[in-house]
């Protein structure tokens, strides 16, 4: 699901990052019905006049692109949540710093820069189209953690990586959509991520995250191989493991083994959480070891986030070393470095009092929105909505606008 926008009316299109920058061809594959701004830099404002289109500029040395969205925002006269920016560089999303929805045309990214992943991930522009129709292009978890039984073609994310130096080695990682920490801007609006932190914090299962590791599951016996046995990440010595009875609950339902217990952490390393990519692989390095033959099997692999995928690669080299097959890992969540957002949905004011609106999961696993000071409740959709609203009204007020 689109954090940031829904029922996409507008386009803010980024043609400094197009190959081909014939406004003429990109316009006749798009949809009539949506308006569209193009921004362009400064030193091309001559290219500009060639083409009956709408047009802002920016410089190229501005390090936020929220005052040209701002500007386009206000020239289609739509709302923060009506509009989505697209771009063929997947590093322009690290400095748009605007509550819009986020479109990448392309297919240069891989778990190396899967840290500022857009809403929608498509091949070539005319896929547009798409966005508002039930053929949308947005990632399976996030929508599958709203509605068990979505049936739309969501995206599954799939990276190949190489677990030694020499790449000789090499496994695939698929996650079914992006995890935001609490720290981050979006987190408070992200229902994905408030599911994985509920299970992080009080290890509790979730029948919505069961539910997309099965799909996960499905995704590789029908793309990739016949699965043989699943495992998740150990867990450090005296800990409980949070994917005992996720993995006793995959075992029964594909008819493979639940090899769970089988890799085991032999030193008790410190947490990940906090360590940069080099501290993270020197970290978990030879700290996980199996006895088990695990020759000819196919395996996968389950964790709730990726963040540099060291922890998950050393697990497989253990497996790998021990005779396995294939590898593939599958998370329920790509970890994000960074919010696209200056607004902090954590912030957003309860209409009945000073309290602030918060994304909960009720006993029965269902979301809901409530104020910290109990005063309101709104169910899932009307929180949504109110939360889109109040997020446009912060961006584009003065007094919020940074520039």
């Amino acid at each position: 699901m689109l954090i940031d926008a829904q029922n996409i009316k507008g386009l803010i299109i980024d043609i400094n990052t197009f190959g081909d920058k014939n406004i003429n061809n990109l316009v006749k594959k798009l949809p009539s019905e949506l308006k569209r701004t193009f921004i362009i830099n400064n030193q091309l404002k001559g290219f500009s006049r060639k083409y009956n289109e709408d047009f802002l500029f920016t410089n190229s040395l501005e390090i936020s692109k929220s005052k040209v969205v701002r500007q386009a925002l206000i020239k289609m006269e739509l709302n923060t949540h009506e509009v989505a920016y697209v771009s063929e560089d997947i590093h322009s999303f690290e400095s748009l710093d605007s509550p819009v929805g986020t479109i990448f045309i392309g297919n240069g990214f891989d778990i190396n820069n899967s840290g500022f992943l857009p809403d929608f991930l498509i091949n070539k522009i005319e896929e547009v189209k798409n966005i508002n129709t039930p053929k949308h292009i947005g990632y399976m978890g996030e929508w599958r953690s709203i509605d068990k039984e979505h049936k739309s073609n969501s995206r599954i994310l799939v990276f190949n990586d190489s677990i030694n130096a020499n790449e000789t080695k090499n496994i695939k990682i698929i996650s079914s959509g992006r995890y935001y920490e609490y720290t981050k801007n979006n987190h408070n609006m992200h229902l994905l991520s408030n599911r994985i932190k509920r299970m992080k914090k009080f290890n509790q299962d979730d029948p919505y995250l069961t539910n997309i590791f099965k799909r996960l599951v499905k995704y590789i016996n029908d793309k990739h191989f016949y699965v043989d046995g699943i495992i998740s990440v150990p867990s450090r010595p005296g800990e409980s493991n949070r994917f005992f009875n996720v993995c006793k609950q995959l075992s029964q339902h594909f008819n493979i083994e639940n090899l769970n217990s089988l890799v085991f952490t032999i030193e008790n390393y410190r947490p990940q959480q906090g360590l940069g990519q080099a501290d993270r692989k020197v970290n978990v390095k030879d700290v996980f070891k199996t006895n088990f033959d695990f020759s000819g099997k196919n395996i996968v692999l389950i964790d709730d986030v990726i963040s540099t995928g060291s922890t998950t690669k050393e697990v497989s080299k253990e497996i790998l070393n021990a005779g396995a097959n294939n590898v593939i890992v599958a998370s329920l969540g790509i970890n994000q470095f960074s919010s696209n957002s200056f607004i902090d949905t954590k912030t957003i004011k309860c209409s009945n009092c000073d309290g602030k609106i918060k994304l909960k999961i009720n006993k029965s696993n269902e979301p809901y929105f409530e104020c910290n000071q109990k005063s309101h409740t709104l169910n899932y959709n009307l929180g949504v909505n109110y939360s889109l609203n109040e997020i446009n009204n912060q961006f584009m007020s003065k007094s919020f606008s940074p520039f």
